[in-house]
């Protein structure tokens, strides 16, 4: 009786954590990967994947993959993932890129190195 009742506990916990996270909280700090993994939890393992071939580089930009069911978001970034999987949030917050499928790193260091915050890092 006492492990079901740890159990409750630990999964209200955990699910009380999870939906804490929101983008505000990783505004100015980081650049969001967002992936709806309703459907298609094989995508999120693949950027995982990409990502991890260049830790460095994604580091360096500060990158961040995040399954969107564990945020909180605003409406627009919720329709924007109704016709997308995959969605970049800039460190301003704002939708960057969209795709119903992978970032490449090509796509992804493109798009940010073109970026004024990220320009303004390089120098």
């Amino acid at each position: 009786m006492k492990f079901i009742h740890l159990s409750c506990i630990f999964l209200f916990a955990f699910t009380l954590s999870a939906q804490e996270h929101s983008l505000s909280e990783h505004r100015w700090k980081h650049r969001i990967i967002l992936i709806d993994v309703t459907d298609q939890s094989d995508v999120y393992i693949e950027q995982k994947n990409i990502l991890s071939s260049d830790k460095e580089g994604v580091d360096e930009r500060k990158l961040v993959l995040c399954s969107a069911q564990e945020w909180k978001l605003d409406q627009k970034v919720k329709g924007i993932l109704k016709e997308y999987k995959t969605v970049l949030i800039g460190l301003d917050g704002g939708v960057k890129m969209r795709s119903n499928k992978c970032f490449t790193l090509e796509e992804l260091y493109t798009e940010i190195d073109k970026m004024p915050m990220r320009r303004w890092e390089i120098e």
